[in-house]
């Protein structure tokens, strides 16, 4: 407490007086929106249309291309941003000609106060939206100094992609009928410019490191062999331990989980590392959990998702999978839900800077699968969707809220996770 008090009497110093009177207009005590943020599988499914619709992967050079989103997608996307910076939540109306959004994030305690509130209103123009208004708590943003700053995003953006202006890639943005409508033309390298923002030189360094250490583990086994995912994430997270010594223990773990996952899943590297093509490969085997290759799947791709979107992703994915496969696939599991929820839990805890030495430790030493996952063999799976509904009701049952406490009561009281005693 004596430290923070320092601190503050040293920020209070340091930092000039209008930029302190920006801060405390920007941070107020009480929020503006009150929401508590989900994601259901029916909204994962149109996530899951949009992308598939719009999938680099199949546009072409110079091709053009209209995405029209829904207020109600829209609401969700925002949430989602909302639920990325901390708790809180947003709303979203989208009129003719007109965009407006309401956002609320909860701070960590600091003295300033306790949420940032941002209202903002968008109005349709022939080529890019203008402010109609920008506020910030208490703190109002004047019109043109909102569009300039929003302009000169958009343009550094992708000037590395070749583009002087984002006009060049974004040619018009429409609000009506309840819908955000955007025209662009793609361009390939707008995908390597997103991909280093989001992967840096360093992190790609990292993904090299872990991606050579698991060719060594794996040529230890003959292919396409059984191995646990035990025996295989345990070297990665001792060389983790070692080069977090002087580094960034969250970071090495969250490399090491990438590569992991990627392996499980029998993809490779390279839409997060462009030389990863030219890297060693390893060589490939059945990585398995509590003796099955699903588990760990679900186990390693859960641990991912969490990275990058907390449990609200992973939740819902992993959900909206059970929905999808009752109604044709192998049926609703809730031993699958298991595995989700422990690589939710195992992803939020190895790259949280709290916990990330913790992990390490507990991992480098003897482990075994339990220490992963818990128990899952009595847990009901391979429902098609009319049993499930017949002996649990539907997702919003008291049955299935019964079973799924159940479950994280199961994956909270895993070893792994306990403090030291």
């Amino acid at each position: 407490m004596r430290y923070l008090f320092k601190l503050f009497v040293w920020v209070l110093i340091l930092l000039p007086l209008p930029v302190l009177g920006g801060i405390y207009l920007c941070i107020e005590d009480h929020p503006l929106i009150q929401r508590d943020v989900r994601l259901t599988p029916d909204e994962v499914q149109r996530a899951k249309r949009l992308f598939q619709e719009h999938d680099p992967r199949k546009l072409k050079d110079g091709e053009i291309k209209t995405v029209s989103v829904s207020q109600r997608d829209l609401s969700v996307a925002l949430n989602y941003l909302v639920h990325l910076l901390g708790r809180g939540g947003s709303v979203v109306t989208v009129k003719d000609g007109y965009l407006a959004a309401q956002a609320t994030v909860k701070l960590p305690t600091n003295p300033f106060g306790a949420y940032v509130n941002v209202d903002v209103g968008l109005t349709q123009t022939a080529d890019f939206p203008r402010f109609a208004h920008l506020r910030i708590g208490r703190l109002e943003i004047p019109k043109w100094l909102a569009d300039m700053g929003f302009q000169r995003g958009l343009d550094s953006l992708y000037a590395n992609s070749g583009h002087e202006f984002a006009s060049d890639v974004i040619h018009n943005v429409a609000m009506n009928h309840n819908r955000l409508k955007v025209t662009y033309q793609w361009n390939s390298e707008i995908t390597e410019v997103v991909r280093s923002v989001l992967v840096s030189e360093q992190d790609q360094e990292r993904l090299k490191a872990y991606n050579k250490k698991l060719v060594e583990v794996a040529s230890h086994s003959n292919a396409r062999a059984k191995v646990s995912l035990v025996n295989v994430m345990q070297p990665l997270f001792v060389l983790a331990r070692e080069r977090s010594k002087n580094g960034d223990a969250a970071k090495e773990n969250h490399a090491a989980i990438l590569v992991l996952s990627a392996y499980v899943n029998g993809r490779g590297l390279k839409r997060l590392a462009p030389d990863a093509e030219n890297w060693p490969q390893p060589v490939r085997h059945h990585v398995t959990l509590r003796g099955r290759e699903d588990f760990s799947q679900h186990f390693m791709t859960s641990a991912a998702l969490s990275m990058v979107g907390g449990n609200l992703i992973s939740d819902a994915i992993g959900l909206f999978k059970e929905v999808e496969d009752s109604r044709g696939g192998s049926g609703f599991s809730f031993a699958d839900l298991c595995a989700d929820k422990a690589g939710t839990l195992f992803g939020e805890k190895a790259t949280s800077t709290k916990h990330a030495r913790n992990v390490q430790q507990r991992l480098a030493g003897l482990l075994g699968e339990g220490d992963l996952m818990p128990v899952a063999s009595d847990l009901p799976e391979h429902m098609p969707e009319s049993e499930f509904n017949r002996r649990y009701g539907g997702l919003k049952s008291p049955q299935y809220k019964h079973m799924m406490a159940k479950i994280d009561r199961r994956v909270a009281a895993l070893r792994l996770y306990q403090e030291h005693r």
